[in-house]
């Protein structure tokens, strides 16, 4: 029996390695499937990894008919190809279609879910998704639509039809708490980043809120600011999202310069989450990343000041969202206002 882990970013991976060693599995029966162009070049290397990203985001909506059957054939006969035997699937949703794809195919013989996010898979109810024509066309009339079902429904299982989400692995039982089947918590491993970050330091994580249009730029670079000169020390370390702008980020760096402090920007290559999962406790802050979360939940001194940014009206139907799903969390955030 095989163990194919189907990842995109460094959370997943993590987890799937967290997996593997919580449940000893060998290495030899272990595939890592990489999407998103995603790679960690300082662990892992062991296993038989496959990079499908140009194939790893197919959606219904815009994509023709004839393009869904094309990709469920080629996933198919990848599968058929590439694990050549019955697996049991990890991934952290039901959402893409790829990965529907995968969790239907007849030698897939159960589907677990592995943690991704910190507050995307804590809803209290399940997503009720819209009626869509095009859904009800590949439903009924394409051979391989019994097997494809609603886009971003992270949840939603009713495809699935003979197997079920029969076990979630995450670092804390809160995430996936409303899907009702067993609840593993894993531990991610503790790897030397060769990274040198005195203990004294003081990081500071973005996201791109930007970017993607969740709150303006002046405020969020007014709110940086703050942050920055409130946090500040002696040794700061920066970790910008892979998706800010290059424009934006120059003017991060630019606001240490002028605040007075020097900063270093941690490499994309080395997954922030290993720094938190050192013995080294650091100052982290930030706004409203799954890292600043995770550096909370981890034991690090964190500095959660995403109220600061509540003065932007997108950002406040962005939170008012975003803080129900954290929620379930109780009072372990420790939420601050610059």
């Amino acid at each position: 029996m095989k163990h194919v882990f189907v990842i995109g970013s460094h959370t997943p991976f993590l987890t799937a390695l967290g997996v593997v060693n919580h449940l000893k599995l060998s290495k030899e029966d272990v595939i890592f499937i990489l999407g998103r162009n995603y790679r960690c070049d300082l662990l892992g290397q062991e296993y038989t990894k496959f990079d499908i990203s140009e194939k790893y985001y197919i959606y219904l909506k815009g994509n023709t008919n004839k393009k869904i059957k094309e990709h469920a054939a080629w996933l198919d006969h990848f599968v058929d190809t590439h694990i050549s035997e019955p697996f049991i699937l990890y991934i952290p949703h039901l959402s893409f279609m790829t990965f529907q794809l995968f969790a239907t195919h007849p030698s897939c013989k159960d589907v677990k879910f592995i943690q991704e996010g910190i507050a995307d898979f804590c809803l209290p109810e399940p997503i009720k998704p819209k009626f869509s024509w095009k859904a009800f066309y590949v439903k009924n009339f394409l051979t391989c639509g019994t097997r494809i079902w609603m886009d971003r429904c992270w949840n939603d299982t009713s495809g699935l039809k003979d197997k079920t989400v029969s076990e979630t692995f995450a670092i804390t039982d809160k995430i996936f708490r409303n899907m009702h089947c067993r609840h593993t918590v894993v531990s991610w491993p503790v790897v030397d980043t060769h990274l040198t970050i005195e203990s004294e330091s003081t990081l500071f994580v973005f996201e791109s809120l930007v970017e993607v249009k969740n709150i303006e730029k002046k405020i969020f670079m007014e709110a940086t600011r703050k942050l920055i000169q409130r946090y500040g020390g002696s040794k700061n370390y920066v970790k910008y999202h892979p998706y800010q702008s290059k424009e934006n980020i120059e003017e991060i760096n630019r606001i240490f310069i002028e605040c007075g402090f020097k900063v270093q920007a941690l490499p994309h290559s080395v997954p922030f989450e290993m720094i938190l999962c050192s013995d080294t406790k650091y100052k982290v802050c930030g706004f409203t990343t799954s890292l600043i979360f995770y550096a909370s939940l981890l034991g690090h001194n964190a500095h959660i000041c995403a109220p600061t940014l509540l003065a932007s009206h997108k950002f406040r139907k962005y939170w008012n969202w975003y803080s129900k799903q954290l929620e379930c969390y109780g009072d372990v955030f420790p939420y601050e206002t610059l």
